[in-house]
């Protein structure tokens, strides 16, 4: 054999698999010798890590040399930290590795190192630091590999992870199919813990995505994900634009836009809802266009839309102009809860299909003096009955449920609310007799607490008509009586409020104070 070419030599030399003989392979003086056996190495570190490991010392010597073979040392060093389960120093070394370090390899240590740099850069990212070059090209490596394959909802994915929306909005345009990346991004962002600075960024990029897309009304676009959107970020008025838009389409469309506006309605987000229906242009004679409860804020001026719209309402045919006027009150009236809470009275009411003679038997089997029985039977009643308006044991038993003395009074009230939960319209009428000021209660302040308490249950979620009235009672009120105005606004006002603390969190945290600051905050 020539000795005249001994790079050609030593790559054509056989080399033994036993890891015990390619490490000897390392003290050997020719370099090409010493890449052959880390090649040779690198390809079993997997199942002979243990054996390798005894040399990492030798091997980081290999790659602090700066020689040919000092990448392909890097690589197999952190393979062999990796199996140590050393992932810091299995990165640092992958880092090192430069190129040779394959993201688009499939293997666990892969998937793992990659988690890795994605945390470090994030880290890195949110502290302001430098990002290392070579870290950073990892990370680009990996958005190319899944533009390349076309695994755009992995980049997306990846991007969201890194913290990187430049990446994230270039998966989505380059998946040639915006609307459901849309979804899937939305989908992402509820499901992958981020900061609420970084949340709000990614949802003002889909909505913004979504306006490019959102001029011609198209079938594939997710308007309730776009609506979720604004919402999270307390955008009322693209709500209300969407809504409008969407009413002024076909019926197809008006559908479309009053399903929206049910899903967004069923939420609790009430206050939103208000604001959503104020800022929806007035049709002229539109009976059901008030100005929105949410906004404790000062008149605004004539809304330009209102008279852009008035206009382009005065040219409709009439027929036209009265059927737009009916879609944007049917609009305004599932945006306020109304709609929803008849449709669920309803169905509850022809759905209901409790077996009154049982309570009878329960009632009549329980001895007079059995307060613990008798209290447990008006709940049973009141759980039987929810949200039916079916009263007709508590009026068949009046008597009865005239037993009850104090708390107890207080709760058999309470339970009236619970049965007609919902009942808004009727909600005082019902508890007329009970409430203060009546007359008809004997000024029993567990029967009219009782009956405030109702009152909140009745109208949780859409307690504007009522808050004036509580607010009024809460003036001089004190024990169970004021108790049930406490519970009551805790009903009215939790799904309702704005501030971190609601109403009736305050009232009850603030109970020593006056009634006059009591009133000053419930009036904010």
């Amino acid at each position: 054999v020539s000795t005249q070419s001994t790079g050609k030599w030593y790559s054509a030399m056989p080399l033994s698999t036993s890891a015990p003989a390619l490490i000897a392979l390392l003290n050997e003086p020719q370099p090409e010798l010493q890449t052959a056996a880390l090649q040779t190495l690198n390809k079993i570190v997997h199942e002979h890590w243990h054996e390798i490991a005894s040399s990492i010392s030798l091997i980081e010597s290999l790659y602090e040399a700066s020689t040919e073979s000092s990448k392909i040392a890097a690589l197999l060093a952190s393979k062999v930290f990796y199996h140590l389960g050393e992932y810091e120093d299995a990165l640092t070394f992958a880092l090192g590795a430069d190129e040779l370090f394959d993201v688009t390899e499939e293997s666990q240590y892969t998937n793992t190192l990659i988690s890795k740099c994605i945390d470090k850069y994030i880290a890195l990212s949110d502290a302001g630091e430098e990002v290392n070059p070579r870290l950073l090209d990892i990370v680009t490596r990996m958005f190319e590999n899944c533009f390349a394959l076309g695994n755009y909802k992995q980049a997306v994915g990846i991007g969201l992870e890194a913290r990187n929306l430049e990446r994230v909005e270039q998966a989505i345009r380059l998946s040639g199919n915006i609307a459901p990346m849309l979804s899937y991004c939305y989908e992402v962002i509820n499901s992958v813990t981020m900061s609420l600075a970084f949340r709000r960024k990614s949802l003002e990029l889909l909505v913004s995505l979504y306006k490019e897309i959102g001029e011609n009304l198209d079938s594939d676009v997710d308007y309730f994900m776009i609506c979720q959107c604004l919402l999270l970020l307390d955008d009322h008025a693209s709500v209300a634009e969407i809504l409008g838009q969407l009413v002024r389409g076909t019926l197809q469309d008006t559908l479309l836009a009053y399903q929206v506006a049910f899903d967004l309605s069923d939420n609790g987000a009430h206050y939103f809802m208000e604001r959503v229906s104020g800022a929806l242009p007035n049709a002229p004679g539109d009976s059901a266009a008030a100005p929105a409860e949410a906004a404790d804020e000062a008149a605004a001026p004539a809304d330009p839309l209102d008279s852009k719209f008035e206009q382009q309402f005065a040219e409709m045919h009439p027929e036209a102009a009265s059927e737009l006027r009916d879609r944007y009150e049917n609009l305004r009236k599932i945006l306020s809860g109304e709609t929803m809470v008849r449709l669920h009275l309803e169905f509850m009411f022809r759905n209901n299909s409790t077996d009154s003679l049982l309570l009878k038997k329960v009632k009549d089997s329980i001895e007079m003096r059995n307060s613990i029985g008798h209290n447990a039977t008006v709940f049973a009643n009141a759980l039987m009955h929810c949200g039916t308006t079916v009263d007709s044991f508590l009026r068949e038993n009046i008597d009865w449920l005239k037993r009850s003395t104090n708390w107890a009074k207080f709760s058999a009230t309470a339970c009236v609310g619970a049965i007609h939960k919902g009942h808004i319209s009727k909600g005082m009428a019902v508890l007329k007799d009970y409430l203060p000021g009546s007359g008809a209660s004997g000024g029993s302040p567990y029967l009219e607490g009782g009956a405030l308490y109702a009152l909140g249950i009745i109208n949780a979620g859409h307690g504007s008509n009522v808050k004036p009235f509580l607010v009024e009672q809460l003036q001089g009120s004190g024990g169970a009586n004021a108790e049930g105005m406490h519970l009551s606004l805790i009903h009215i006002s939790e799904p309702t409020r704005l501030l971190s603390i609601s109403y009736a969190v305050f009232c009850l945290k603030k109970k020593k104070k006056s009634p006059r600051l009591l009133i000053q905050q419930l009036t904010i």
